[in-house]
């Protein structure tokens, strides 16, 4: 079978860890015509790869792929095989606690913020809420900011900032269940005053946090009233 979009997306993110971690330049791959055929044991390994990212997909894929050379500096290099195992599931997890550790001013905590506040307004998007709505919204069981603190799919940092919109994550936390918040949140809720106090000393997140909130709630409120808006056209036209 030929390489799937997906594949090649995987490919080319496992590409630019590498190249990145030599701090080199690089250009993605286009071409995959006969990969299959000329790297066979690459092509399992994406396969591999695409069902485990299909059934984990709250790992943070360019995370997952920078976290070997974050947690292991002198290594060169992490084939795709590497990528397909529990050690690999291991060291994503003890960078992702890595980066929640890091002053929030820090180059990783600052990627992280941003990378937070996309997935929560393309969250609400995709789920058709406001950002208020995002607090207490459950897809499934559990509270859906709950489950993204605990998959590492937003930043602390970022959650904190709601704060600053005068909604109070403490009465977030202990607004919950107990048994859900000790098996959500964790050592989030014992650091909670260390990482409020880290925020609130920061010279660029708090500022940054805020602003991307604010820049967020706009463009989710837009994307409501569009959909609304187009709505309404197809009500009137039927």
């Amino acid at each position: 079978m030929p390489v799937t979009k997906e594949q090649q997306k995987i490919y080319n993110q496992h590409l630019a860890s590498f190249r990145s971690h030599q701090n080199k330049p690089y250009t993605l791959r286009e071409n995959f015509d006969d990969f299959e055929k000329e790297k066979p044991e690459d092509y399992v390994n994406l396969m591999k790869l695409e069902r485990i990212f299909n059934q984990h997909s709250q790992l943070n894929r360019r995370y997952y792929f920078e976290a070997p050379y974050k947690i292991y500096p002198d290594k060169d290099y992490f084939n795709l095989q590497f990528y397909t195992t529990m050690a690999a599931i291991k060291t994503y997890s003890l960078y992702m606690k890595q980066i929640n550790a890091a002053s929030p001013d820090s180059p990783e905590q600052l990627y992280f913020i941003n990378d937070s506040l996309i997935f929560i307004r393309n969250f609400c998007v995709e789920n058709n809420i406001t950002l208020s709505q995002y607090l207490a919204f459950r897809k499934y069981l559990a509270l859906s900011w709950a489950t993204h603190l605990a998959d590492h799919n937003i930043s602390i940092y970022a959650f904190l900032g709601f704060d600053y919109l005068n909604l109070s994550v403490y009465d977030m936390f202990f607004n919950m269940p107990e048994d859900e918040r000790e098996l959500l949140l964790g050592d989030i809720i014992e650091n909670y005053p260390i990482y409020k106090d880290n925020l609130n000393k920061s010279k660029r997140a708090k500022h940054y946090v805020i602003e991307g909130l604010k820049g967020i709630n706009k463009y989710i409120k837009n994307n409501l009233k569009s959909n609304s808006d187009c709505d309404n056209i197809k009500a009137t036209n039927q």
